[in-house]
């Protein structure tokens, strides 16, 4: 919840200054700022954050994928068909990732229903007692948390797109409340149905509570969760790729196109096997 607080301060903070440049992106932006060489520098280290988030991201789908499905796949494998889908969907433009984007909400959003197989062994108890623990604690969680939130300052690079401006901040408002319930929903069905010492010694404790749910037609339904959630990786890998490659082009006029195949094959691949290692 103080995750949440702050995001959304934040994202009301990105809009106030978008607002001030309704045409410009963040690398415009800091290059008005800052001058050009300061500007272009500071954009540097944003255009690298945003390959590296893509990377984390991708990585961390793959260890997934290889701890629960499977164990002997190469990372380079999989890295290359995630990334050759995301390079021919960011190649079609923004508007194609955008559409990319609301069919895999469309398609994954029922998932959060799958808790309710959970929650049938919940032991409320395990909620108390209340607020029994420190400050610093409730600050590292809600710093553990910015990886998991992370994501809404793309809107520094989409917000020139944006049709309808005097939306966004609306929309963005709300979109961070709903995932932020979602996040705290699926966090109070975990302290329930887990003890401490059981959260303590799992993993992905979300995947775990998967193996609750019961279909006569399937066995293990978080294979056919950790597959679908692909949908919903991909568009995140997407924008990152999208914002970084925008970022060259913005930046040294290099074509969009050359930008995220240098992006991909010299920055974001190495960086997933390299954690791999």
């Amino acid at each position: 919840m103080l995750a949440a607080l702050f995001t959304h301060l934040t994202v009301m903070t990105i809009n106030k200054t978008l607002q001030k440049y309704p045409s410009a992106d963040i690398y415009g932006i800091q290059e008005d700022l800052y001058g050009k060489w300061l500007g272009t520098a500071i954009s540097i280290i944003y255009l690298t954050y945003f390959f590296v988030s893509a990377g984390v991201i991708l990585r961390t789908y793959i260890e997934v994928v290889q701890t629960w499905m499977f164990p002997n796949l190469p990372t380079w494998v999989l890295s290359g068909i995630i990334l050759f889908l995301a390079f021919y969907t960011v190649v079609g433009g923004i508007r194609v990732i955008a559409g990319y984007a609301f069919f895999s909400f469309m398609v994954t959003i029922w998932m959060i229903f799958e808790l309710y197989f959970p929650l049938k062994f919940a032991r409320w108890e395990y909620l108390f007692p209340v607020m029994d623990t420190s400050l610093e604690n409730l600050f590292n969680g809600m710093i553990a948390m910015s990886l998991t939130s992370a994501g809404f300052e793309i809107l520094y690079v989409v917000y020139p797109y944006v049709q309808n401006k005097e939306r966004v901040h609306k929309s963005v408002q709300l979109a961070v409340l709903v995932t932020y319930l979602i996040y705290l929903f699926v966090m109070i069905v975990a302290l329930v149905f887990f003890s401490q010492g059981q959260l303590m010694r799992t993993i992905w404790a979300t995947l775990n509570m998967q193996k609750m749910v019961y279909l006569p037609i399937l066995e293990r339904f978080e294979l056919v969760v950790i597959s679908l959630w692909l949908l919903v990786i991909l568009p995140n890998i997407m924008l990152y790729l999208w914002a970084s490659a925008r970022g060259l082009k913005r930046l040294f006029g290099f074509n969009l196109r050359h930008s995220l195949y240098w992006i991909i094959t010299r920055a974001v691949k190495p960086l997933a096997l390299a954690m791999g290692i």
